[in-house]
């Protein structure tokens, strides 16, 4: 109660103003004898004991008096796009920094409830619903990064009455539609300069023509129409591929290296991006390809060597391929 915290407030009080005295006389006098020595132990003793009691009394006061907000957060761990783990250890920061400053939400604790969505939509859905079923305490999404993930749970979300915000999936134009999407924000920034950047690029270096190379996934075919409805006046071609099908890509790169096709623009994960990287090797091209690609990969992903990579390329390594992807363009943050 309040009677009994005021008490043993000033019952701490006592005990420190007797402690402080007996210090103050042994430090006026410069002698103490054994029984001095042993009443200011005992002091110190009483002392330490009751500050360590009140520590504990304030300390579990904090924890109980604080209310649980309670956040289902799907990120990529694994699958097309396995940013997730940089995505938790951001928002594990975060976490810490509101929940002990108390500064964004006084008097709540955020809790942050992990799960892998494994960048497939259908994952997500199933283990967010199960989640959901299991407690009623949850008050909005958070975390997603592939777009696929994010459409479906934008309108799973706001059919529960719970809000949505992603911190990637930047791609394509469809989840600015307010419309369909009226719950769900992204932090993401839109890549929508995209078409005027290479316009520019066109214009300065003669470019004649843009070769797309894209996974041949449903959601990186569309990007990849979606870039050549958007640049009109620049020759383009298509080329869809898959990660498994090394052959085709050996054959896409022999095409291009035949039509002396050299700007390269490509859609995809990082793996897909060493397959074709090295299947320009294997096609004989001449180095010196103009490599551009939007998508946000891990950090120097083109200097790992790639386990599978190498089966079809066993020369292929990350040495080599650093080597042909020098001088490569990544556009990303280039949004209105």
């Amino acid at each position: 109660s309040l009677w009994e915290t005021e008490e043993a407030g000033e019952n701490e009080e006592v005990l420190f103003k007797g402690y402080k005295a007996s210090l103050e006389s042994l430090a006026t006098d410069g002698y103490t004898s054994l029984s001095q020595m042993t009443v200011i132990e005992a002091q110190l003793t009483n002392l330490s004991a009751a500050l360590n009691e009140a520590n504990d009394f304030y300390s579990t006061m904090t924890i109980t008096a604080l209310e649980t907000v309670n956040v289902m957060v799907p990120i990529s761990l694994t699958g097309a796009w396995n940013a997730g783990a940089t995505m938790q250890i951001a928002a594990e920061v975060a976490q810490d920094i509101i929940n002990q400053k108390q500064l964004m939400l006084p008097g709540y604790e955020l809790i942050l409830d992990f799960f892998d969505d494994e960048c497939d939509a259908d994952k997500a859905n199933r283990v967010m619903l199960e989640k959901y079923a299991s407690s009623d305490q949850w008050i909005g999404v958070g975390g997603m990064g592939c777009v696929e993930v994010c459409e479906s749970l934008a309108v799973i979300a706001s059919s529960l009455f719970l809000p949505a915000v992603s911190f990637e999936c930047s791609q394509g134009t469809s989840l600015s539609d307010t419309g369909l999407f009226p719950d769900f924000t992204r932090l993401g920034t839109t890549r929508s300069q995209v078409p005027d950047i290479l316009t520019a690029l066109q214009a300065q270096n003669g470019w004649n023509h843009l070769s797309i190379i894209t996974d041949s996934s449903l959601m990186y075919y569309q990007e990849a129409e979606l870039l050549q409805l958007a640049l009109p006046d620049l020759p383009s071609t298509i080329h869809s591929v898959s990660a498994n099908q090394w052959t085709d890509m050996v054959d896409v790169m022999t095409e291009l290296k035949s039509g002396k096709r050299r700007i390269i623009y490509f859609f995809g994960d990082e793996h897909l991006y060493r397959r074709v990287i090295c299947a320009s090797e294997a096609a004989e091209t001449l180095k010196g390809l103009t490599w551009i690609s939007e998508a946000i990969l891990s950090t120097s992903w083109w200097t790992q060597d790639d386990d599978e990579v190498m089966v079809d390329a066993p020369t292929c390594n990350g040495a080599m391929i650093t080597d042909l992807y020098s001088g490569a363009l990544l556009l990303t943050g280039v949004g209105e």
